[in-house]
């Protein structure tokens, strides 16, 4: 192919490989992509990756469509919202912080094109299924083809009833599983009693355990119809858990667990499916979801036709000076709660509670340069952040837990000062809100 190839090696660091090939331009190609659908459609383009967001924005120019390259702080704005489209591309650490899901969700209280399309950095299906469910639109890998594109675009312009269907799975009210006994594990208590208050409405059992030591005794003894245990736990984690408990078994009986994580790594789902993990659900997960899980696996070959009805928020969202996250998301506090407002705002009430003992522990741990203790209250904070709805705090959280574990002091204070400020404008929200509530009373 009359090609060059050179290489460039340094002992100790890692080699640097170089490709070069003479290729001719295939002509007439990108013209016979274009469609007449797409010819002189207004497309915005959001992608937070420099090079991701170049290519998709000749793509789309390369189809026909005019492309305006915006920023996440242009949302609600006359340049969005005079689009007939909006892309949004989403990187692997976007995925995996939860960013992603975060802006999803502050997304349907804003003003914006009436299509929409997602790209994801990952392969992973079950992702797809979620961030498809929680857009209502959809969902399609990147980098993507050409071709695979077009195909897309043209569906949502032109025949929107082919795409492929929001799974549907809502209920008014829990499925009935009275007489049931199920063990729920977490070390975080905002999550232990999100997922128990969730479950006890169903009328069965609920046996709490903190750590994998607690549910290895709890099956000894309470014999239970499931388990739904988190992964990151003290003493003993989930993965470890479920493999004493599959061991226990013989083979002969088998009792379904379902695990939680915020992790969406799939090397680590997989991990986990295979010390013997039935269905693995990413956190924060809602009621619904979680019903459709428990049944699938209890209730095998029962259909359930489950409808909830979530109710709107009665304040409107705050968001952080970034403007790019709320400081408090109370729809989607609501949405994890299942529309429950009492819940919602007493796991808040607990969280603001809790809130400056897990930073005095944070700071103090960054003073001794403990950084594997610092980033494992980060990790449980994290968790608390994810199903109370406060998605600044949450993603600066994670960033704090990832720097901690690459040891990094210059990147751990940075992410400190970024926690240090999301506490500060909860602080400022929450105290606001109270005394509107007591000048309201009055």
């Amino acid at each position: 192919m009359k090609g060059e190839i050179s290489l460039d090696s340094v002992e100790g660091k890692g080699s640097c490989f170089r490709l070069n090939l003479n290729l001719p331009k295939c002509h007439g190609s990108v013209e016979s992509l274009a469609d007449t659908a797409l010819k002189s459609r207004k497309c915005a383009l959001i992608d937070q990756h420099p090079m991701s967001q170049l290519a998709l924005s000749h793509s789309l120019e390369n189809l026909g469509m005019s492309v305006s390259r915006i920023a996440w702080e242009q949302l609600g704005s006359r340049v969005a919202i005079d689009q007939d489209l909006l892309v949004i591309g989403f990187s692997a650490d976007e995925i995996t912080s939860g960013l992603a899901k975060d802006r999803i969700a502050h997304l349907q209280n804003m003003i914006v094109p009436n299509n929409l399309l997602i790209l994801l950095s990952s392969s992973d299906a079950t992702l797809h299924n979620t961030m498809q469910e929680l857009s209502k639109a959809p969902c399609i890998q990147k980098p993507v083809a050409l071709t695979a594109l077009k195909r897309t675009l043209v569906q949502i312009f032109t025949n929107p009833a082919s795409l492929p269907a929001v799974p549907e799975y809502r209920s008014s009210e829990a499925p009935s599983f009275s007489g049931r006994r199920f063990i729920v594990a977490d070390d975080n208590k905002i999550n232990l009693q999100l997922i128990s208050n969730i479950l006890s409405t169903s009328g069965a059992e609920i046996v709490e355990a903190e750590n994998g030591v607690e549910v290895v005794n709890a099956y000894r003894q309470q014999h239970p119809d499931l388990i739904i245990i988190d992964v990151h736990m003290p003493v003993m984690d989930g993965k470890e858990a479920t493999r004493q408990i599959r061991e226990m078994e013989h083979g002969e009986i088998h009792t379904p667990i379902i695990a939680l994580s915020a992790d969406v790594i799939p090397e680590h789902r997989d991990a986990l499916i295979s010390a013997g993990v039935d269905i693995y659900l990413t956190k924060p997960v809602d009621d619904n979801k979680l019903w459709q899980a428990i049944d699938s696996l209890i209730n095998i070959g029962h259909s359930s036709s489950l409808t909830t009805e979530l109710p709107l928020a009665s304040d409107e969202n705050e968001t952080n000076s970034m403007g790019a996250l709320a400081i408090h998301d109370i729809q989607e506090a609501l949405r994890i709660t299942g529309g429950r407002e009492e819940l919602a705002d007493e796991m808040f009430r607990k969280f603001m509670d809790d809130l400056p003992q897990q930073v005095a522990l944070l700071e103090q741990h960054q003073a001794d340069s403990d950084w594997d203790s610092l980033g494992e209250v980060a990790h449980r904070l994290h968790g608390a952040c994810a199903v109370c709805g406060v998605p600044a705090l949450k993603a600066a959280v994670y960033n704090l837990e990832r720097s901690a574990q690459q040891r990094e002091p210059d990147d751990i204070a940075e992410y400190m000062r970024s926690v240090g400020t999301c506490c500060i404008q909860l602080y400022t929200l929450d105290i606001s809100r109270n005394q509107t509530r007591q000048f309201s009373a009055e």
